[in-house]
């Protein structure tokens, strides 16, 4: 009978050490708590760009453009809030994940201490033993569910602190969006399917030979920073081009049109048409001008699907939900927006096909622009970590908008976009995100080369000239890459490195002649020698810039953000003489397009179109 009882000193020691370890635990949960309490009111803006203090120095620099020292000190604060700000992020996850692990920890040893509570032998009536079982069993209910609060508490906690840290993902709709992905899978290979949103009219699916030829292609603008992503007009663009314009006089501009919906991409133009989009928490629509007058000839919502309407993406404002520049073939209009809904509509407006990608993980928003590549739209599609493993490249069909392949990123989420080069009779898809620059073949694609070169935030999208690909920014230098390279080129064919006067994470640069041109967000214009990366020159700009410089006819176009100041300049080795100054009355952070002697720039709420009237 004795042999069947409990030992009681047995029992109190593992009762005792149970005990201890679930106040330990307890102890470690309530410190991580009040370390991201803390953590969450000691930041200051969620978002870097929105702190108050370079908030203050931008209104200061509005007013003193020219004090080199104020836009020193403003550069050294956002690199400073940056570090910050992803610092706390980092901070928040990990706590987190020890608050998650305590509170398991101290869940199990409560369970534990419950079981092995001593129990003193005590003979009782049959009765009087089968009234301690149900209470015990009452008692191990009550623990039970005590316990599953109490980790319900802990991750809620955990899960409401990350989310008002993420600028991307909702907390509460981890789960949903981990599901949305595995949906967005499966549909990948049927884009006609109800599930993933899309439609397909065969009526309207071009025929492979009536594609567009590449003169064609070549004369229009097509892309973001057009043939080539180069951001050079073609020479059938550049006659008659406008050097001065005026808002209030009406000298130089055409036509300027309201736009309906925001959003920061830039026009691309074919033929007699130009096209932009515009999205807002609810609604997303691409939009068809008349490239004569201005006219706003169709505007066409893309449907949202049950992936991308869950939830709409935390984004900055420099970015918003509708930064991808759209992209053309000449048949259809390929549109992206930040919710990573994609679709093709034709010229008359009428929809093709649309589904969703999934709601990006992006720390400031999706703004990647889209490239056709004959029968195929590139998408790269970077976000999260690359231990996450989301970010991809797509090639989607523009007929269907099925994917034909699609390949992963071991990179961090991007804002650049890629660009299509050829060189020795290779193809190749030019792409950059921290921390590689990597190259695939269009076709299948397959890597040929990588570099791994980069850090940081990346936006800026590369550039080619003279069997080199130019790439970086101030945080990880700027690089100069043969693309003759097989596997990883990183100690083998980086020509030239450059580690000062380089732009921060948006203006992407511009080469003309044998010069490669940096400007800086806060106005620095740089010429570097394309051949050696040794700087010519360096210069300062008045005015703050976002937008990409643009070179047609010999001269360099430049637009500043605040009152859409153009710039324009001839430039050579000695240095560069301005041609006019003049603005256009509104924020620019849009890079501009050209055709048929004119040039078109995006503002902050209308489209504008600048050219020589004829008398």
């Amino acid at each position: 009978m004795n042999a069947s009882l409990p030992n009681p000193k047995t029992d109190s020691n593992g009762h005792r050490i149970a005990v201890r370890s679930a106040v330990v635990a307890g102890l470690f949960c309530l410190i991580v708590i009040g370390g991201l309490i803390a953590d969450y009111f000691r930041r200051g803006a969620h978002d870097p760009l929105d702190a108050p203090q370079r908030v203050v120095l931008q209104a200061e620099l509005i007013e003193h453009p020219q004090d080199v020292a104020l836009k020193e000190k403003i550069r050294s604060l956002d690199l400073q809030l940056r570090q910050e700000y992803f610092s706390h992020l980092i901070f928040t996850k990990i706590g987190t994940g020890l608050l998650l692990v305590g509170a398991i920890v101290f869940l199990i040893s409560i369970k534990r201490a419950q079981t092995l509570r001593p129990m003193v032998p005590n003979p009782q009536t049959e009765t009087t033993s089968s009234n301690r079982d149900i209470l015990a069993r009452r008692r191990a209910t009550w623990s039970v569910g005590l316990m599953a609060a109490l980790l319900v508490v802990a991750v809620g906690i955990g899960i409401v602190l990350v989310d008002r840290t993420s600028p991307n993902t909702s907390g509460w709709t981890q789960l949903a969006q981990t599901l949305r992905e595995k949906s967005t899978a499966l549909a990948d290979d049927s884009a006609t399917s109800k599930e993933s949103g899309s439609t397909v009219d065969k009526t309207t699916t071009p025929d492979k030979k009536d594609l567009p030829t590449p003169e064609e292609f070549a004369r229009a603008w097509t892309r973001f920073r057009g043939p080539g992503g180069s951001g050079h007009a073609h020479e059938s663009n550049e006659k008659n081009l406008p050097t001065k314009w005026n808002v209030d006089s009406g000298e130089g501009i055409l036509w300027s049109t309201e736009v309906p919906l925001p959003g920061n991409n830039s026009p691309i133009v074919w033929g007699d048409r130009v096209f932009l989009t515009g999205a807002d928490e609810s609604q997303r629509e691409v939009y068809c001008f008349a490239a004569v007058d201005g006219k706003l000839l169709w505007q066409t919502e893309l449907p949202g699907t049950p992936q991308s309407t869950v939830e709409v993406p935390n984004t900055i404002a420099d970015t918003g939900l509708a930064a991808p520049t759209a992209a053309t073939d000449g048949r259809h209009v390929y549109a992206m927006f930040g919710n990573g809904d994609i679709g093709a509509l034709d010229f008359d407006g009428k929809l093709v096909w649309s589904r969703s990608l999934g709601i990006p993980e992006n720390a400031y928003g999706h703004s990647t622009s889209l490239l056709v590549d004959g029968d195929r739209l590139l998408v790269q599609f970077d976000q999260g970590e690359p231990k996450q493993k989301k970010s991809k490249l797509l090639a989607l069909s523009t007929a269907t908008g099925k994917t034909l392949w699609s390949v992963p990123r071991e990179v961090y989420n991007s804002w650049a976009t890629p660009i299509l080069i050829e060189h020795q009779g290779r193809r190749q898809l030019i792409t950059s995100a921290d921390p590689f620059v990597i190259a695939y073949d269009p076709t299948d694609g397959h890597e040929l080369w990588r570099a791994e070169c980069l850090s940081g935030d990346h936006g800026i999208s590369p550039v080619f000239a003279d069997s080199l690909v130019y790439v970086g920014n101030e945080y990880c230098d700027f690089q100069a890459i043969r693309v003759d390279g097989e596997g990883d080129v990183t100690e083998t064919h980086i020509e030239w490195i450059a580690d000062f006067a380089l732009p921060e994470m948006v203006a992407s640069p511009v080469v003309v002649g044998d010069l490669l041109f940096f400007v800086s967000t806060y106005g620095v214009l740089s010429a570097f020698d394309l051949k050696t990366g040794e700087q010519i020159w360096e210069e300062e700009l008045e005015g703050e810039f976002s937008s990409s410089p643009a070179v047609a006819d010999g001269r360099v176009y430049l637009f500043s953000k605040e009152d859409g100041r153009g710039t324009i300049l001839t430039v050579s080795r000695e240095g560069y003489e301005t041609v006019s100054e003049t603005n256009l009355g509104e924020s620019i952070v849009t890079s501009p397009a050209f055709g048929d002697g004119r040039i078109y720039i995006r503002g902050e709420r209308q489209l504008f179109c600048l050219g020589e009237k004829t008398k």
